[in-house]
């Protein structure tokens, strides 16, 4: 649920902000083919300004393919991070900060 307050100042300055309570959400998904049976699980998340996903596919013969990230976001910036990591064992990670414009 979001709450919104607006803040009126005697200098007729007005300010605006929302709070986002905790916010959870889980799914999982399998899909049978021909070829094989694929499961993905997804478990996602928000609190305090700070959103996070992780997800896990599963496929045909066993091996998974892993993601994990987040995001936070300030007033003027965000950052987001997040990694990958295949069947095998290798990863690769990403960061971005970024403006945010609004």
């Amino acid at each position: 649920m979001k709450i919104c307050y607006v803040l009126a100042t005697a200098s007729m300055l007005t300010l605006a902000f929302c709070t986002q309570e905790a916010l959870a959400r889980d799914r999982d998904i399998t899909v049978t083919t021909p070829n094989g049976t694929y499961t993905k699980s997804v478990e996602a998340g928000c609190a305090g300004g700070t959103c996070s996903r992780s997800s896990t596919l599963t496929g045909r013969n066993g091996g998974t393919i892993t993601h994990a990230g987040e995001c936070d976001a300030g007033w003027r910036l965000y950052s987001c991070s997040g990694t990958v990591t295949g069947p095998d064992g290798n990863s690769v990670s990403r960061h971005t900060i970024g403006r945010r414009y609004f």
